[in-house]
């Protein structure tokens, strides 16, 4: 598993360099990849994550990739690093949050 020693370090090897200000990095073809520093986001087992979305045009686009089944690039920072958990599936929403499943 990839580890970063911090969020800019990640957006610069993953090559989208603006992206650093941005939590989740999204388009009109769906989320690319989210990040989360879990703060208000629940994570069961590393297999299961119910992502905060903070407004509606990210949850607009998690539902493009539930609809079109395209999987989500996960970081996850834990202690003082950021790794690489791969792809999850959007599987639903509850409330503010969309779950992911690995």
């Amino acid at each position: 598993m990839k580890s970063f020693k911090n969020f800019k370090s990640l957006c610069n090897y993953t090559k989208n360099p603006l992206s650093y200000k941005k939590k989740t990095l999204y388009s009109d073809n769906g989320v690319l990849r989210c990040y989360s520093n879990n703060k208000m986001d629940i994570i069961l087992d590393n297999k299961i994550i119910f992502y905060y979305i903070d407004n509606f045009k990210i949850r607009n686009s998690f539902k493009i990739n539930k609809q079109t089944k395209k999987k989500v690039r996960v970081y996850l920072k834990r202690e003082k690093y950021i790794y690489d958990y791969g792809f999850y599936r959007v599987i639903g929403f509850y409330k503010c949050y969309v779950k992911l499943e690995k």
